[in-house]
C-alpha cells in the first residue's frame, strides 16, 4: 500500500484515455501500455502493464443518458474514430467508422497507397454513421488512412508487408480519431533567459452539445552553446495556484520526474549546438494573462552536480564534528575541501603519535 498516493497515469498508443483515479475507458481497437508513475520524490516507483482492445462497441443509446455532454464515447470528446485492420497483401482486411457525434451527417474516408512512383487513392468512401467497409491491400508498401469531417481532418501511416509465413496471420491495427472542433481563443509567446521560451495556447473545444477549455504548453529549448551539452536535467513546474496536482496534467512528453506538487523535469543526454528541444503539456483549464505571469522560468540542473557538492559538504562538515575545525568560508560559503584537507592532516598526526608512543614503550 501506498500511503497518500499521487499517481500520474498515462496510455500508449491511442486506444484510450485514463483519469486521475486510473479509470480506464477504450476508444478504439488496439494494444497499448497504461502507465502509473508513483511521484514521492524520496521513493519513486513505475508500474507498466499492456492493454488489448479487441472489439469497441458503442452504446447504441449514445452513452446511456438522454442529455448532457457525453457522445456516446465513453466521455472522449471525438467524432469519430476510424480502424483498419489488415495483415499483409492480398489478405482480406476492413475499414471500421464509428461515428460518436450525431451532429456529424457524413465524413469521407481514404486510403491512399504510396509505394509506386506516385500516390494511388485504392478506398475512397463518403459515409453517413457508423460504417465498416471490405478492404484487401493489393500492394506491399506504404499506405496513407485519411479521414475528413468538413473542416477537419486527420490521418495515419501505416505498411502492409509481403504475405510470409510470419504475416500471413498477423492482424495490424492503425487508429485514427477525430476530436471535436478546437478554436484558438488565446496565445502567448515567452521569452525566458537561458534560451527557454513557452508558447501558452487556450482552445475552446466544442463537440455539438458542451463547451471546455484546454490549455496548451509547449517548453522550448534553443540551445547556442558552442560545443555539445551532455547529460543534464530541464526543470519545469506549473504554479500550484493554477493547479494542485501534477495528476492534473497531460504530458505529451512524459516527464523523467514528476513531484506531487505541478513540479517536473525531462532528463537530456545530449544536445548539439543549434539544436531545439521541445515540449509539450496540457491541463484542463483556460488560462490567463495574469495566470502566464506566475509561470516561473525553466531552469537546467547539470547532472550529478547537486550531489557531488553535497557529497563534498557533507564529508567538511564531517571533519568539522570530529575534530572540532572551523572550516573557513568566502562570503558565507563554507570550503569543504579544506575541511576534508584538515581532517586528513589531523588523521596522519594521530597515527604519528600513536606509532611513536608504542615504539618508546617497546625500548
Amino acid at each position: 500500500m501506498l500511503p497518500n498516493a499521487n499517481l500520474i497515469w498515462s496510455v500508449t498508443s491511442g486506444i484510450g484515455a485514463i483519469d486521475a483515479n486510473g479509470s480506464f475507458t477504450a476508444v478504439a481497437v488496439g494494444s497499448g501500455i497504461v502507465s502509473a508513475a508513483y511521484t514521492d520524490p524520496s521513493n519513486p516507483l513505475t508500474a507498466n502493464a499492456s492493454v488489448s482492445v479487441s472489439q469497441f462497441v458503442p452504446s447504441p443509446n449514445g452513452g446511456g443518458g438522454s442529455s448532457g455532454g457525453s457522445n456516446g464515447n465513453g466521455g472522449a470528446s471525438y467524432k469519430t474514430s476510424t480502424t483498419v485492420s489488415f495483415s499483409c497483401m492480398g489478405a482480406p482486411g476492413q475499414v471500421k467508422i464509428t461515428v460518436f457525434d450525431n451532429k456529424v451527417n457524413n465524413a469521407t474516408v481514404e486510403i491512399i497507397y504510396m509505394g509506386g512512383s506516385k500516390s494511388e487513392k485504392v478506398l475512397v468512401k463518403e459515409i453517413t454513421g457508423t460504417t465498416t467497409l471490405a478492404f484487401t491491400p493489393a500492394k506491399e508498401g506504404d499506405y496513407v488512412l485519411h479521414v475528413t469531417v468538413g473542416t477537419d481532418q486527420t490521418s495515419a501511416n501505416f505498411f502492409v508487408p509481403y504475405c510470409g509465413p510470419t504475416t500471413v496471420n498477423v492482424t495490424q491495427n492503425v487508429t485514427v480519431r477525430l476530436a471535436p472542433s478546437r478554436e484558438l481563443v488565446f496565445s502567448k509567446l515567452v521569452i525566458y533567459p537561458g534560451g527557454f521560451s513557452k508558447r501558452f495556447s487556450v482552445y475552446k473545444m466544442t463537440d455539438g452539445q458542451t463547451e471546455s477549455f484546454e490549455s496548451d504548453i509547449v517548453l522550448y529549448l534553443n540551445y547556442t552553446g558552442n560545443s555539445t551539452k551532455y547529460d543534464f536535467d530541464i526543470l519545469d513546474s506549473v504554479p500550484s495556484s493554477i493547479l494542485a496536482r501534477a495528476s492534473q496534467i497531460t504530458f505529451a512528453d512524459r516527464p523523467s520526474a514528476v513531484s506531487a506538487a505541478p513540479n517536473f523535469e525531462w532528463h537530456v543526454i545530449s544536445l548539439s549546438k543549434g539544436s531545439r528541444l521541445s515540449y509539450a503539456y496540457s491541463f484542463s483549464r483556460p488560462l490567463t494573462e495574469q495566470m502566464i505571469a506566475l509561470f516561473d522560468a525553466p531552469t537546467i540542473r547539470e547532472a550529478g552536480t547537486s550531489s557531488q557538492a553535497n557529497d563534498a559538504q557533507d564529508g567538511g562538515l564531517l571533519a568539522a564534528s570530529l575534530f572540532g575545525i572551523q572550516l573557513p568560508s568566502i562570503s558565507g560559503i563554507t570550503l569543504p575541501l579544506a575541511g576534508v584537507v584538515l581532517a586528513f592532516v589531523a588523521l596522519l598526526a594521530l597515527l604519528y603519535f600513536f606509532l611513536f608512543a608504542r615504539k618508546k614503550e617497546e625500548e
